[in-house]
């Protein structure tokens, strides 16, 4: 019985862990689409950037109020960005605000301006900026933004002095920080939250740190930069309590923010990229750390730097052993292609050696029309014979003989080739006026559909999806191939080819005309460049 319930324990736990791989491979392959996108997201943002400048230049006149707040959206837009263009602005709102002798703006710039100092990694500076100011003169909002960016700055500071004999002073700098804020913000709000969790970790509260977060974060849209933020507490609890798999997954979750909401002054990439390094996925890592970097420089990020230049000489290193070794596999690869090769070349040749024969086996097919052969039969054979050999006016005219003795199953066959063969002559295809909704087409439902795009050029795209998207590739294959020409003979070179290697690539039924007509034009078009 204990062995019963041992063997129903480790069959539970195994399922878990594979889900949890499966969640976090799902979320990798999220991750490196999202960072495919990275132009679109970055022009989204300077799209809103555009818009704000361009309001801006269209007023007649501008108060300094107005220029004062239309900066504040600029830096709001460029602060995780650009931070050398969200200097000059916040710097241009200090000039307004001495000019203006507005006490409320200084103040409220030099806070962001700090805040922007603190990231670059000017820390002294940053401190400086704030111990200028009155904290006494500053309103309830601005005197949390000022303990937090205190906290924030001496954060940052701490983790750029790894070993250094002052992180101690830093850290202690930023815990009284932390316990002003603490102090201020409304329990359950996101300042309160990102503040608090840290405090219950280093209590020794993990769990509870962990189920605050939890909760937090649901509530939260996951293109934020809170979500990213939120995340990344979380995946930094989760590693101090030894869950790995769940610090990956929102390392990657607040990956995935930073991306979409174009903040190139992150850590989650970097974290995750020497996650990803110890446990051996060296060409992921190699790609998110070098990423990483890019974005550091792009920022100006002094401390993100350090930190991605410390393990990318690493990472890389490893990587490229690894490839070295992947080179040698396909080196052997290389030996067996190039035989494989050779056995096709051979095998391309004996078939069209087979599609020489095929003139032979049309005259075959004109003596059978002698010996009685159904007429039905023969002119549609014939038609496909010329139209295999390129005879197209023979081909139209062998087809448009099938109409006359075909019913609907057959007759619909007879239009879709008839078609193909006039647009492949340039010339009209008079037998689509034959065509009806409706026809008694039996199994030819594949001739069916390509006709119906044919006769209305609006269906293509319809009729394209749901051949794409076909299970069975003798469908698939009938319909690609006849929206190939298609395209072709509306003037669309480009979808016409791609239509057509879609259509060799659905080869499970590869002996249907359709395949081998398609095979025989790209085959054709090979030998025309020799």
């Amino acid at each position: 019985m204990k062995d019963r319930y041992l063997l129903f324990v480790i069959s539970l736990l195994f399922c878990c862990l594979l889900q949890a791989q499966e969640k976090i491979d799902s979320l990798l392959v999220v991750l490196d689409r999202t960072i495919e996108n990275t132009a679109q997201y970055e022009q989204a943002r300077l799209k809103r950037i555009d818009q704000i400048k361009e309001y801006f230049r269209t007023r007649k006149s501008t108060s300094p109020s107005e220029e004062y707040h239309i900066n504040q959206q600029l830096f709001d837009e460029y602060e995780a960005y650009i931070c050398d263009s969200a200097r000059y602005y916040i710097n241009r709102n200090i000039e307004i605000a001495l000019q203006n002798n507005n006490q409320d703006w200084l103040n409220e710039a030099k806070l962001k301006k700090a805040s922007i100092l603190g990231k670059t990694g000017l820390y002294a500076e940053g401190v400086a900026l704030l111990k200028s100011i009155d904290s006494k003169q500053l309103s309830r909002e601005q005197l949390i933004e000022y303990y937090i960016t205190f906290e924030d700055i001496y954060l940052y500071h701490a983790e750029y002095a790894m070993d250094d004999e002052y992180q101690i002073e830093y850290l202690n700098n930023l815990y009284t920080y932390r316990d002003s804020v603490l102090q201020m913000v409304e329990e359950g709000s996101y300042q309160y939250v990102i503040a608090y969790t840290p405090e219950l970790l280093q209590q020794g509260r993990g769990e509870e740190a962990i189920e605050m977060l939890e909760a937090y974060h649901q509530k939260l849209s996951p293109d934020t930069r809170d979500y990213a933020v939120v995340t990344s507490i979380l995946a930094f609890i989760y590693q101090s309590t030894g869950h790995r798999e769940k610090q990956k997954e929102y390392l990657i979750k607040s990956a995935i923010a930073d991306i979409r909401g174009v903040v190139k002054e992150n850590n989650s990439l970097r974290a995750l990229a020497e996650l990803l390094y110890e446990e051996g996925q060296l060409q992921r890592a190699d790609v998110y750390m070098k990423r990483s970097m890019e974005d550091a420089n792009f920022y100006n990020a002094r401390l993100r730097n350090v930190q991605a230049s410390r393990m990318l000489p690493v990472i890389d290193h490893a990587y490229q052993v690894e490839k070295q070794k992947h080179q040698q596999v396909l080196q052997i690869f290389l030996v067996v292609t190039s035989l494989l090769t050779l056995f096709l070349a051979c095998a391309v040749w004996y078939v069209i050696r087979q599609v020489k024969k095929l003139a032979r086996a049309r005259q075959d097919l004109l003596r059978c029309k002698t010996l009685g052969m159904d007429e039905l039969d023969l002119e549609y054979r014939l038609g496909l014979c010329d139209y295999f050999e390129g005879k197209n006016s023979a081909a139209v005219e062998h087809f448009a003989a099938c109409l006359s003795l075909a019913g609907d199953e057959m007759g619909i066959a007879a239009i879709y080739w008839h078609t193909l063969s006039a647009w492949r002559m340039g010339a009209n295809p008079s037998l689509l006026k034959a065509y009806r909704p409706g026809m008694e087409v039996g199994h030819h439902t594949a001739y069916e559909k390509a006709v119906s795009a044919f006769a209305d050029q609006t269906r293509f795209a319809q009729v394209l999806r749901e051949a794409e998207a076909e299970p069975e590739d003798l469908e698939a294959v009938m319909v690609l191939y006849g929206l190939s020409v298609q395209a072709r003979a509306c003037g669309n070179r480009a979808e016409g080819q791609h239509l057509l290697d879609e259509t060799l690539r659905r080869d499970g039924f590869w002996p249907c005309y359709a395949w081998l007509a398609a095979w025989s034009e790209r085959n054709q078009r090979h030998l025309n460049r020799l």
